[in-house]
């Protein structure tokens, strides 16, 4: 990534993170594909992903979501690139689409080391990394995305993963309604 991007991408994270805190930011509800989100997505990323397998799973029986298209394009490019930038090389990452009574849930999985138990209850803070961590980044992106979450009345949660696997999981809920 050029210095050019990554600076942009810094100043766009910061403009985001004053948006959430004025409460300036209104999510459009609309109805979104989560299968278009990625495969536009996985298009967009394909150069950065090219050494990771990602395995997709139960994206195409998902109905659609009332959400805004653009923050959640957003949150799972972040979660995507996160789970790039954390796990082992030519790793695995795996999204899993499913849903419950209530959501629409999207799992993003990895095989990275995780993070420590210290740090679980710090993942969503602001500017808050553990450490030592990979170079780039300040510590705002999970925070950015548990705010576009919120904005679009979802949630987002994070946790090492409890399969027997090393790894992180990223589950992203949104509120299930009926198209009319």
């Amino acid at each position: 990534q050029s210095s050019g991007s990554r600076l942009s991408h810094v100043v766009e994270q910061l403009l985001d993170m004053s948006r959430l805190e004025s409460g300036t930011l209104v999510a459009k509800q609309e109805w979104v594909s989560l299968e278009e989100v990625l495969g536009l997505l996985l298009g967009r990323l394909e150069t950065q992903l090219f050494k990771r397998t990602i395995k997709i799973e139960g994206i195409s029986e998902l109905p659609l979501i009332r959400a805004d298209f653009s923050l959640t394009a957003d949150v799972i490019r972040n979660v995507l690139l996160n789970a790039h930038q954390y796990s082992k090389e030519e790793g695995l990452i795996e999204i899993i689409g499913s849903q419950s009574e209530s959501y629409i849930q999207l799992e993003i999985r990895d095989e990275g080391t995780g993070v420590s138990e210290d740090f679980q209850n710090k993942l969503f803070d602001r500017f808050s990394r553990e450490q030592p961590s990979v170079p780039g980044g300040l510590g705002l992106g999970l925070s950015i995305c548990q705010g576009f979450m919120d904005a679009m009345q979802g949630s987002i949660e994070a946790h090492n993963r409890n399969d027997g696997i090393s790894g992180f999981s990223v589950t992203l809920h949104f509120p299930k309604e009926e198209a009319s």
